[in-house]
């Protein structure tokens, strides 16, 4: 027993080590890059949203796959309807929708996956969640002339990509838009992030991207908890062989900004 111990000692004692070093990087690095300072620090929580805010009525919305909140406003000032998404965060972006709805435009204020009747994470999310949001607009909405949605980040891809399909989109805003679809965040099982009619939209992988090491460097930042670079990611995702059948068709986003 005593000659194994004195195999294995010099190893485990390396394991301990490794193992202290690691936690104590992530509690320095954790008070070094504090979390921002979100008004919904928990997005997915649609009870942590306000169901009241001054001269809005705001109207928690759970119509099967159509899951976020309608903002009314006393004094609607414009036509319309709006539709906003957040990003991989999963939220329903209710900042801007607050934003606009302070301002007299009707809002609908969105979740497209992590809701009861939606996919569990954000993979093979289905781009008809769009047409069934604007099916809800117009039972439930004074106008829904015009139709602008806005998306940020992971919900600009889908706001980019979903005029390919529904034609009733008027306008769109997009924040941090990529052009390309890119693969879901389920990485046990990497899919596209969207489908139509059951089937993959056409996707980049990461793992496929021209050079590893952006990605490489994303997952140990994530892993000790210092800033994550995401850009050069997508660069280099983007720059792979074939990208281009990938490419979102901006040709068909209307009134774009």
């Amino acid at each position: 027993m005593r000659k194994v111990w004195s195999w294995l000692k010099w190893p485990v004692v390396f394991l301990v080590v490794v193992v202290l070093a690691f936690v104590a990087a992530r509690v320095v690095n954790h008070f070094r890059y504090p979390d921002p300072d979100l008004a919904y620090p928990d997005p997915m929580n649609a009870a942590a949203y306000p169901t009241a805010m001054p001269g809005v009525a705001v109207t928690p919305i759970a119509d099967g796959p159509v899951r976020g909140f309608h903002l009314r406003p006393d004094d609607i000032r414009h036509r319309g309807v709006v539709l906003t998404w957040g990003g991989s965060e999963g939220g329903p972006d209710f900042d801007h929708a607050e934003l606009l709805a302070s301002q007299g435009h009707e809002v609908l204020a969105l979740f497209y996956f992590g809701q009861p009747d939606q996919p569990e994470m954000l993979s093979r999310v289905p781009v008809e969640t769009v047409s069934r949001a604007l099916d809800w607009a117009e039972a439930n909405v004074e106008s829904v002339d015009p139709v602008t949605v806005i998306g940020t980040s992971k919900g600009a891809e889908l706001a980019a990509l979903a005029p390919t399909y529904e034609p009733r989109i008027d306008n769109t805003v997009l924040f941090a838009p990529g052009d390309h679809v890119t693969q879901g965040l389920d990485f046990s099982n990497v899919a596209s992030s969207w489908t139509y009619r059951g089937e993959e939209i056409p996707y980049l992988a990461f793992s496929d991207a021209s050079d590893s090491g952006p990605t490489l460097r994303m997952l140990a930042a994530t892993v000790l908890g210092t800033p994550v670079r995401l850009r050069p990611v997508y660069e280099a995702t983007f720059d792979q062989p074939g990208a281009q059948d990938k490419q979102i068709d901006l040709t068909r986003v209307p009134g774009r900004c």
